[in-house]
């Protein structure tokens, strides 16, 4: 899910097999970096709980790494940062979570997947 000109090879190439009648699945990763600062962000969290300011500078972040894809990738994008916004929002939410009572298995899995779910929604878009 790197450079614009990568997405529309694949887009390309999952068309080509719709048109051949064939069913593709199509597996993305997050965007480059997401599922390091998560990880990061997570550590972080564990270390110390009260961490608003890490999470509100994280969440920024990763809004304007989504926000420039899509200006870079898709034409109608509204509907998508509607959709990308709520989805930050919950991540924001698990993370005050993660914040308030440190390490928790299931918060940090779901946590870890936004990346690869932020990602997924982009992609069908």
């Amino acid at each position: 899910m790197g450079k614009p000109e990568l997405i529309r090879l694949a887009l390309k190439q999952v068309k080509s097999q719709y048109q051949k009648g064939q069913k593709p699945v199509v597996v993305v990763s997050a965007l480059k970096g997401v599922t390091d600062e998560l990880e990061l962000v997570l550590e972080r969290l564990y270390q110390k709980r009260k961490a608003n300011g890490i999470v509100k500078l994280f969440v920024k972040d990763i809004s304007e790494k989504h926000e420039d894809w899509i200006t870079d990738c898709i034409d109608e994008e509204e509907s998508i940062r509607k959709v990308i916004n709520e989805q930050i929002e919950q991540l924001a939410q698990d993370l005050a979570v993660v914040a308030r009572f440190g390490e928790l298995a299931e918060v940090s899995d779901r946590v870890l997947s936004y990346g690869e779910k932020l990602s997924s929604f982009l992609f069908a878009e």
